[in-house]
């Protein structure tokens, strides 16, 4: 395709997605849309979407919510610990594997289990060899996931082989809630992203969730930081980006 329509459709795209923002941007912070509107807004960003090679095969339909920030207070005894095999041996299966793990966590008490106001919840069962699985839990804040928490367990026939824990708890969750911004803002913002990031890629959503995380990478290094409500959009290449969700 030659640079000037390239060019042109770029031109078209921008336009259209400032269209989008100057009409949010319009809306009274409370105020009651009209259902007509709010549909119209999201087909309009489904479509430049679209123009962009990202396809939504995900619920859209999300309602407005008010969330906290968290303070996270990390567990000391974060870290991967390795465990000798028991000598006995069982048929493993993806359930069975589960079983086992589920049992590890609760016989270790305190080490390895969720914090104040954080559930553990398993997220995936894998094969990495014959014979050999690697339970993942997350961390979760009511419904919602926090990105920087999880739990892997190494299961083997004769026993767990290995554990990668890293774990916090809730120390406080914010007593002022703020309004997180609209699936179609947060929408623009992935799709920004990617064409940054990924330029040409084509992406096909098919995930859409609230989620916390931390804006700062967690090394193993703090004893405390700050999680934010933020949107996680999951792709079908495996691939998951959180947009920040306050204003």
């Amino acid at each position: 395709m030659e640079w000037s329509k390239i060019k042109n459709i770029l031109i078209v795209a921008l336009l259209l997605i400032n269209v989008l923002f100057l009409y949010m941007l319009a809306q009274p912070a409370g105020a009651e849309t009209d259902h007509r509107d709010e549909g119209a807004l999201l087909s309009d960003t489904l479509s430049v979407l679209e123009q962009n090679g990202i396809t939504v095969r995900a619920d859209t339909g999300f309602e407005e919510l008010q969330l906290p920030m968290l303070t996270l207070k990390f567990d000391e005894d974060n870290g991967t610990y390795d465990y000798a095999p028991t000598g006995k041996t069982h048929y493993l299966t993806e359930e069975t594997a589960l079983e086992d793990a589920d049992r590890f966590l609760a016989e270790k008490g305190n080490f390895g289990t969720p914090g104040k106001d954080i559930r553990v919840e398993s997220v995936a069962v894998s094969e990495t060899n014959p014979d050999r699985f690697i339970v993942s839990y997350g961390g979760y804040y009511e419904n919602y996931r926090i990105k920087e928490l999880g739990i892997t367990i190494t299961v083997s026939p004769s026993g767990i082989l290995r554990m990668e824990k890293q774990w916090a708890s809730v120390a406080e969750a914010g007593r002022n809630r703020r309004t997180i911004i609209p699936v179609t803002t947060a929408l623009l913002h992935y799709m920004d992203r990617v064409l940054t990031e990924e330029p040409g890629a084509r992406k096909t959503v098919t995930g859409i969730s609230i989620a916390y995380t931390v804006n700062t990478p967690y090394g193993g290094t703090v004893a405390s930081d700050t999680a934010f409500p933020a949107w996680r959009f999951d792709a079908a290449d495996g691939t998951s980006v959180y947009i920040p969700a306050y204003q």
